[in-house]
């Protein structure tokens, strides 16, 4: 039987990049030059990834898988999407976790700068919604949240998750990110994490 190439040789072929090993950089404006029939036919590649449970757990492909995918955005916004919504099935939380550890990227390329708020509201529902830690997904997206965007841009999110995410490991995964953003604020910013974390330590111990 005919060896089928893997989903990490399909993408050398396109992109003539090593994905797993390349920076997010590299991938982002090899995408940016493609015509949209490549651009598609990475896609698709993603969709295969997605579906297939012995890509999803193989490190190399999913961490190639998801920056790419991120590099994708706006084709790649829909996918990402129901990847997030998916909660069952081998692999799907690890994938959830790598989509965050690279989610901060858009935010430091122009092209890419646009789509910034609607992964920043996609990570919010996220946490917000989801009731289980699996993989760690939730506190990666805390921990993105805090120490790897603009604090401008997250700080809202992560009060507002404290205050309303549904699950305790969500809460406490915003509060590991305040604890990342409030070494970088000061002033009012400072006092109103200050205040956030002071007044669920209160909460959890009244809880008790």
């Amino acid at each position: 039987m005919k060896h089928r190439p893997s989903i990490l040789a399909h993408l050398q072929d396109l992109l003539s990049l090593n994905c797993y090993k390349a920076t997010f950089g590299d991938i982002a404006n090899k995408i940016k030059r493609l015509h949209k029939p490549e651009r598609l036919q990475l896609i698709r590649l993603c969709k295969v990834f997605f579906a297939n449970p012995r890509y999803r757990i193989h490190e190399p492909t999913k961490v190639a898988i998801s920056k790419v995918c991120i590099a994708l955005l706006p084709d790649s916004l829909n996918l990402i999407k129901q990847w997030l919504k998916c909660k069952s099935g081998k692999g799907i939380y690890d994938v959830h976790f790598t989509l965050f550890v690279f989610s901060y990227e858009v935010q430091n390329f122009q092209h890419l700068r646009r789509f910034a708020q609607k992964i920043l509201k996609l990570m919010e529902f996220y946490m917000i919604h989801t009731n289980t830690d699996k993989s760690q997904a939730v506190w990666m997206a805390g921990e993105s949240l805090g120490d790897d965007w603009n604090i401008s841009d997250s700080l809202t999110i992560l009060i507002r998750v404290v205050k309303n995410a549904q699950s305790i490991p969500a809460k406490e995964a915003a509060l590991h990110g305040l604890s990342h953003a409030i070494t970088k604020v000061s002033g009012q910013d400072a006092k109103l994490i200050a205040t956030t974390l002071e007044r669920f330590v209160k909460l959890d111990s009244n809880r008790r």
